[in-house]
Formats: structure tokens, sequence, C-alpha cells
């Protein structure tokens, strides 16, 4: 299930890399007939390779309905072998049956992982094929046909109605998944079809995996525990009964028959814990035995190929939290290199380990921290995920070179890569910003402060001509060109101006200096000259234009986060994207520290990337990685070659030894099902008789002897009750209706609700022996569903459900690649006056929903 997983989540990711390819990709191509023309080659390409892609497709589908035929073929088999495990009588023939029982469900396990397997390289090599089309249709997106088509790949939605089962209402319920474009589709496919396949190992690996006989064996159980409560309230009765007619000068006599049958009882129950222990003993000696063995330790002898040192070693492969013991951890063998953080092994690594420990580091083991529980995966589970068939190797193969495309385009060595080019823009925008805002600051020439101080001098300067025009002209003539001068460089910041509704500002036009002189108000200044610029000021006092403008969208674009303050902090680190470039490097160097943390090691926040750098990164070390595993499929294969027969060991002496368990368990809990029975008749024995010297020895202490018939009277009354409601009288009733009251060793009218102190009485408890045993043969002749059954049934119908959408989603994508491919023939001219298919009205069915 979790390569499954892996291989469509991968596909996914190879999926929105190239989908990705049209997003910052600067088109330098003319639009046009002639362009169509040109790029007619390109679609005759991307459409053949489409054709392919689709025809794989479909042989995919076929191997689904390949397997659904065989499988159907094996059930009237399976059923037999089924019918033969429960009809088994020794354990031999169980292990035989059961055998070949996980045949069958390896055989059909192995069936749906070729079947998801293909449709996982069918898809990719569509994704690819459609990638091809977008990038032929590049420069014709002035076409009508080229504009539907592109919307149709990868924005027009489709939808699609379904049934789902809750599991917590137990109701199915309808739910709506929309995607977009044809790609969108794909991975809907993906999604749906890795879900059918693993409906449909649950299924296989439920068939077999419960035990009716167990089942049978616990009501079994119970049933004696329950008769041994009714021969304890048989007991009980009589013992009151015997009472009930006895006259209070005789209740000492009684009491002390009563301390003489207390003894002998109690002394019959030490006896039988007495032969209960040592009917144990000898099934206790063989679990202890067992025990021991499974505590020695064998050696486990393995060899690492180099290629797969520094991998293994990021494993921290070991038997539980037991780091650094060479006996237990495979990194405690590992030896430093010439370079830092690179380790390598030794030719043999041999690990002591016992049974448990073989299962923690070849299985998993769990691991608390605080209050959580973490499962560490062992080294089988970790090689099944590094492991390729050969169709995961070509739908491996086909995902790198896409996405080797994609980060190729982006990042060049000669820096002329989309991503290249998006940081040298981010970086001059950045500095030219910055630089402008260092000049209009700078502490020696603040040009805000210096235009606020030449406008005082100008006031005064026509104050002083005292009306004389040369000299007013003068004042204004220089101000006017001091104002000109600063607004210009205010405006290169940030687009500013102070004519609100003005493109443009010139202070010796005549209507613009007016305007300019009439603003008033508590605001004047801020209106006059603008925001007072410093390197504190919020990014909201700013205007959405000039070098903020360029510097905000070179931002976006490459999807680092913009910063007014030219001064970077000291502590300023590349992973916040503000000042300096977070490097492809360091992002590979800190997804590696995280992949390869330990529990409890402190993870590296790495930023949320977005833009060009998301893109390029992402697809660049997807393709490295998932090229590194398939380059290292011998070193992988080989370890896995050895891990496997040591696998196969472990799990021969675990069957071995759960049999041996499962075998000791099931006579202790019979020993435990039969003494328990006879003990918990002795202990209800007991609490009646105790009940009942209670009350009596209550009365025979009264000291006032004109008390004592009275207490006598009511000690009979409750005699006669306790008799009553033992016969079945109905002494108290709960909500349910049932009768219940409280334990003879309490008081009659302790409440009923304390239901530890509550008994049944004898018809109730006869009644419940019953409806065990009617559940006991229910369930042996299959009247009765278990819950394991049921959820079977639960399984059969969600898989009906999951083959449903699988079908609705390959439907769907029938009539969109019908689309497509009108709209293709258009383009390529196979097709004349072939009219563009309309897209679908808001609201309007999609196809196939």
């Amino acid at each position: 299930m979790r390569k499954w997983t892996y291989l469509v989540a991968v596909l996914l990711m190879a999926g929105t890399s190239t989908s990705l390819l049209t997003s910052c990709i600067d088109n330098d191509e003319p639009a046009g007939i002639t362009d169509l023309r040109g790029a007619k080659a390109e679609l005759l390409r991307a459409k053949a390779a489409v054709e392919q892609a689709e025809a794989a497709i479909k042989t995919a589908q076929v191997k689904w309905y390949e397997a659904e035929a065989e499988i159907k073929n094996q059930e009237a088999e399976q059923e037999k072998l089924k019918t033969s495990w429960l009809e088994a009588q020794y354990q031999a023939q169980k292990d035989s049956i059961q055998a070949e029982t996980k045949k069958y469900v390896e055989q059909q396990n192995k069936l749906y992982i070729e079947a998801l397997q293909a449709s996982a390289e069918a898809n990719a090599r569509y994704q690819k094929a459609l990638a091809e089309i977008e990038a032929a249709l590049v420069g014709v997106k002035e076409s009508a046909y080229a504009e539907r088509l592109m919307g149709l790949l990868s924005d027009e939605p489709f939808t699609y109605e379904y049934q789902t089962f809750n599991t917590e209402s137990k109701q199915w319920e309808t739910k709506t998944i929309e995607v977009k474009g044809i790609k969108g589709i794909i991975t809907a496919l993906n999604n749906a079809q890795s879900e059918l396949a693993e409906l449909r190992q649950a299924e296989s690996n439920m068939k077999f995996s419960f035990s009716k006989e167990a089942k049978i064996a616990a009501v079994q159980s119970q049933i004696n525990i329950e008769k041994g409560e009714l021969e304890g309230l048989k007991e009980n009765l009589a013992d009151l009964k015997t009472i009930q007619g006895v006259a209070l000068s005789d209740w000492q006599t009684k009491y002390e028959g009563y301390e003489t049958s207390k003894k002998d009882i109690e002394g019959q129950k030490k006896q039988l814990e007495v032969q209960k222990e040592e009917a144990l003993a000898g099934v206790q000696g063989r679990l202890d035995s067992l025990e021991a063995a499974n505590e020695i330790e064998k050696v486990v002898a393995f060899s690492i190929p180099d290629e797969i040192a520094m991998d293994i070693f990021n494993m921290h492969l070991m038997s539980g939290n037991q780091n650094g013991n060479k006996d237990k951890s495979v990194n405690a063998w590992a030896v430093a290199g010439p370079n830092a953080d690179v380790y390598t092994f030794p030719n043999k690594i041999e690990l002591k380990l016992n049974l448990a420990e073989k299962d923690a580091f070849l299985v998993g083991y769990s691991l608390s921290v605080g209050e959580m529980t973490q499962t560490i995966d062992g080294l089988v589970p970790k090689l099944e995920e590094k492991l390729m068939t050969e169709a995961e190797i070509n739908a491996n193969k086909a995902i790198v070179s896409a996405n080797q495309a994609t980060a190729d385009r982006y990042i060049k060595a000669d820096g002329t890569g989309v991503y290249d080019k998006a940081v040298q823009a981010w970086q001059k925008a950045m500095t030219d910003f910055h630089n402008e805002l260092n000049v209009l600051i700078d502490p020696a020439d603040n040009k805000r402060e210096g235009i606020i101080d030449a406008f005082a001098t100008y006031n005064k300067e026509i104050v002083a001509a005292n009306g004389d025009a040369t000299k007013e002209k003068a004042a204004a003539d220089k101000f006017k060109k001091a104002l000109n001068t600063y607004v210009a460089e205010r405006t290169k910041l940030d687009g500013w101006l102070p004519i609100d509704g003005q493109d443009t500002f010139d202070a010796t036009k005549d209507a613009d200096f007016a305007a300019w002189c009439s603003i008033s108000g508590g605001d004047a200044d801020t209106k006059r000259f603008g925001a007072e610029v410093k390197v504190d000021m919020d990014a909201s006092d700013l205007k959405d234009g000039g070098l903020w403008k360029a510097y905000k969208e070179a931002a976006a674009e490459i999807g680092y986060n913009t910063v007014v303050n030219p001064n970077p902090s000291q502590d300023m680190s590349a992973r916040s994207l503000t000042y300096i470039e977070y490097t492809y490097a360091q992002y590979k160097a800190d997804r590696e520290v995280n992949e390869n943390a330990e529990s409890g090691d402190v993870m590296i926040v790495m930023p949320i990337l977005k833009g060009c750098t998301k893109t390029a990164f992402e697809a660049k070390y997807l393709a490295e990685t998932i090229q590194k595993d398939i380059d290292n499929q011998d070193a992988w294969q080989a370890l896995n070659k050895e891990i496997t027969a040591i696998y196969d060991a472990y799990m021969a002496d675990k069957a071995k030894s759960d049999k041996v368990e499962g075998e000791i368990l099931a006579e202790k809990n019979k020993i435990s099902a039969e003494w328990d029975g006879k003990l918990v008749a002795l202990d209800q024995k007991l609490g009646g008789l105790d009940a009942i010297m209670t009350k009596i020895n209550n009365v025979l202490q009264t000291v006032d002897e004109s008390q004592k018939d009275k207490k006598y009277e009511e000690v009979i009354d409750w005699i006669n009750k306790q008799i009553a409601y033992l016969e079945g009288g109905k002494v108290s009733t709960n909500e349910n209706g049932g009768t219940w009251v409280s334990d003879p060793i309490f008081d009659i009218n302790t409440s009923v609700t304390e239901g530890k102190n509550t008994i049944m009485g004898i018809p109730a408890q006869e009644a419940l022996i019953k409806s065990y045993e009617s559940l006991k043969a229910a369930i042996e002749s299959g009247e009765y569903k278990l819950e394991e059954e049921t959820a079977m049934e639960n399984i059969a119908a969600r898989i009906k459900a999951q083959d449903s959408i699988v079908k609705g989603w390959e439907a769907i994508l029938a009539a969109a690649n019908k689309t497509k491919d009108q709209l293709m023939a258009a383009l390529t001219g196979e097709s004349g006056g072939t009219e563009v298919p309309e897209t679908p009205a808001e609201g309007e069915e999609t196809p196939a929903e």
C-alpha cells in the first residue's frame, strides 16, 4: 500500500511540474497565422505522442478487467479452502491450508499491483504528452482553437458526483469532485485507481484474517463462567429457604452451622485455586521456556553497497532506540569518510538480535516522545519504498524526464534560465528601490526635509518682497524648480504625485502650482510632499508605482517577500526570502536534513516556496532524487536479496513461535475457563452466605431484648424479598424493564443503578446462559454474522462504489479527449471546417457527468 501511494504521489508532482511550464515563461514568439503554421509540426509530434499515451491507457484498463476476471475464477477454489480450514482438526492441517490461502492473497495483490503500475505508467506518459501540446501552443494563443484547447487541458472544470460510505454515521452520502482540465481528470483517475487497488488488497487480506473457532471458544468460556454464577445463585436460594422458617431461638445454632459451612467453602476455594495454579503451572512453564527461546540472540549479517551507504545511514536503522550499540544499531558500524557528514560501512555488518529485536529492526517499532507515540518503520518497509519494478522504473523515467525538462528550462549554467532571470530581475529591482530610498533619506541631504525647508524659505521671500513682482517671480521660479526636482525623485520611488487624479505634475504650470498651493488641512505636508520616507516606514504608506511596484512584481515572480528597510538584521537568513537568494543548494540541504532527521531532532523551518523558485526547485529536486533511486536499483536489489533471506528466516521463526504460543494460550484459556467457572460458583456461595450471616449476627448482637423481635422480623422480610427475587419475582425494575436487585451482600434498598453491586435472578441468569448458547450455535451455523464478516460486506460495497468512480472518470476522460481530438484536428489542418466545441456554461453538466 505504501509503494502505491508513493507512486501516485510522484506522478501527481510530475503532473504539477509539467502544468507549470507555461506559468513563468517569457513568450517572445509572434502570434497569428504565421505562428500557427510554424507550430504545426510541433503539434503533429505532440498529437502522435498523445495517441500513443492514450493507447497505453486503454491497454492498462484491460489489465484491470483481466485482474477482475482472474480473481472471480479463483473465488470457488478459495471458498473450498476456507471451508477446509474451518473443518480441519489439527494445527498442521490448518497451517497447510493457510499457506495455500496466502498464495491466493499474494496472487490477487500482484494482479492489482500490475494493473495499478500499468495505469500509473500510462498516465505519466499521458501527462508528458499533454505538456508537449501545451509547449506547442505557446506561440499560437491568439488562435481560438489554441485558446480553447489550452483551457481544455488545464482550466476547464469537470465534475463527477458519487456515493461514499460515512464510517461514523454508517450511511452513504453523495459527494462531488471538481477538477480542472484533462490534467485534473488524469489525476482524479490516478487517485481513484489507487484507492480501488487498496480496497481490493484489504478485501483479499481480510478473507482469511479471522478465526470463527476463536470466537466460538471465547463464547464457550463465558458460558462456563455464567453457569458457575448460576450454581452459586441456586446455593444462595437454598440457604435463604433454610433460614426462612427457623425461629429466632435457633438462630445461634444456625449461625454456628453457617460458620462451619463458610470455612468448608473457603477451604474448597483455596483447594481449587491451588489446583488451578498447578494446572496452569505446566502451561506457564512452557510459556516461560518459549519466551527464553525467543530471547536468544542470533547473528544477522549483511552488506551495504557504497552507492546507497548514505541512504542507509540516514534511515537510522536499529533495534528499538539503541543507537550506538554495534550489536543493535547499523549506524554504529558507520565509518566517517574524508568529507564531512559522509559515511560508508565495512564489507559485512553483524548485528546480534533476538526475535523481538529482529521484528523492530526489520518491521518497525513504536517510540514514545512525551505524550506522543511515533511508529518507526523498519528496514523491510523502507526497502519497499526504494525498490522499483520494471514498470515503475519506466514510469519514473518519464517523471524524471518531465521534471528535468522543467528544471533545465528554469535553471541554466549560463544564467539564462527562467528562474535565473527572475533572480537577476529581483536583485536589480530590490537594489534600485533601496538605493532610491537611501537617496531620499540621506542624512546629509534628506530630500523631503530639504523641500520643506525650501518651501519655508519661499514663503519668507514672498513676504520680504512686499509686493515686488520681480522678486516674487524670482522666489517662485527658484522654488518651483526645487519642487519639480523633489517630485521627480519622490515619484521614482513609488509613483507618488502631489495632485490626486493627475498622471503628471509640473510646478511651472500655473494650474498645477495653484492646485499644489491650495492643499490645506492637518495632513497638508503629507499631501504636498508625500509620506515621510524612512527605513521603518509601513509598506502601506507607499504608493503602488515606480521602483516599489517593479520590486514587488519581481519579488512575486520569484516568490520572495518585499522589505522596505534596506538594512538587513544581524540574524537575517536566506530562508526568510528577503534580502539574499535562497539557493537550490541550500534548499536541497535543508530538505535532506529534515527528511533524514531522527525522532526528537530539531527540524529546519523551511520557507514556503512560491513562484519560479517553487517550480524550479521542486522539479530539480524531484528529478535528482528519483534519478538517484533509478541509478541505484542494482545496489538496492543486492541489499534486498540479503534482507529478504533474513526476513524469511525471521518470519519462519516467528510463525513457529506464534504457533506454539497460540497452542499454549489456547490451553491456558481453556484451563482458566474451566476453573474460573467453579471459582465463580464458590464466590457467589460465599457472598450469599456472608450476607445471611451478617443479617443474623446483627440480630444476635442486639443488647436490647425488646428490639430483637423487631429486627428478626425485618430480616425475615429481607429474606422473603431475596427469595422472591432469585425465583423471579420483581423487586425493582430498571429503565429497560429488566429485573435487577442489589447483591445479597448489600442491603435490599441499595440503588439498582450501582451495576457492580447488582446480580441477576435465577430465571434471568438462565436466560443469559441460553442467549450465549444461542449465540454460539448461531456463529457455528453462520446465522450470526461476525463483525469481520460485516466489515467484509462494507468493503465489498465500497469496492463497487469505487469501481463506478473509476469508470466514471474514464468516461469523462473519453468525452474530453473527443473534444481535444477535434481541436487538434482543426489546428493541424487535418479537418476542414471543424468547429470549436463550446465550453460548457456555468452550471451545465460536463460530458459523462
